[in-house]
């Protein structure tokens, strides 16, 4: 009796258009869920109007959670869209990195969540700080498995050196609040900007000088 061979995949061509799909659907989704957070105050019609700014007020720690992950993932949609730009075709391996990725993106509904109802507590801002640094770590990953597998399109160098400084900068600025968070959850908010606000400064600079030193060249 002849033994089965092991079953493999048909050998065929993986659509980035397919991936980008996926991946645009799961940030729509996613980046709505964000306020369902946000309550409207259970209250009577014709409540005093001190009563229903004091409610709203309760409502601050999930109205900041909600307004700082929009933009954080509208930045990381933004990365996502540029780096599959010149993305030429997909290999099952980059298509594996994208489902990590967008897993941890679904995520950010449940983190933000946390964030808001626990407010500043250590556990609830690793958490937070902790889904968006491997978004950023995902998305870097994705951008080097590409270049190494020469799936990048090499027309535009300068913006992929941004690319790259950008997203390292994510990385270090997540990793710089995470840490804050250990001794003072609070101020890992400002931990998070600060590093961002400086890195790209400096990603400025070095661009400006080394633009200044090609042209002396030539």
């Amino acid at each position: 009796m002849p033994v089965p061979s092991p079953f493999k995949f048909p050998p065929i061509a993986l659509s980035k258009g397919r991936l980008e799909a996926l991946s645009d659907g799961i940030f729509a989704i996613v980046m709505t869920l964000l306020v369902l957070d946000l309550k409207v105050p259970d209250l009577p019609r014709h409540v005093a109007q001190d009563e229903l700014l004091a409610h709203i007020r309760e409502l601050g720690p999930y109205f900041f959670s909600f307004a700082f992950t929009f933009i954080l993932a509208a930045v990381f949609w933004f990365f996502h869209h540029l780096i599959f730009h010149y993305v030429r075709h997909v290999t099952r391996p980059l298509v594996w990195l994208n489902v990590g990725f967008l897993m941890f993106v679904s995520l950010l509904p449940f983190s933000t969540g946390m964030l808001g109802r626990f407010s500043f507590q250590k556990v609830s801002a690793l958490f937070y700080f902790g889904n968006q640094f491997m978004l950023a770590a995902f998305m870097m990953g994705q951008w080097i498995y590409a270049k190494r597998a020469r799936l990048i399109n090499e027309a535009d160098p300068e913006m992929q050196q941004r690319i790259v400084a950008r997203l390292a900068t994510m990385l270090v600025g997540h990793a710089a609040a995470i840490t804050t968070a250990f001794f003072d959850p609070k101020f890992s908010f400002n931990t998070f900007v600060i590093a961002v606000v400086a890195g790209n400064a400096i990603s400025r600079k070095l661009r400006k000088a080394q633009t200044v030193s090609i042209q002396s060249t030539n």
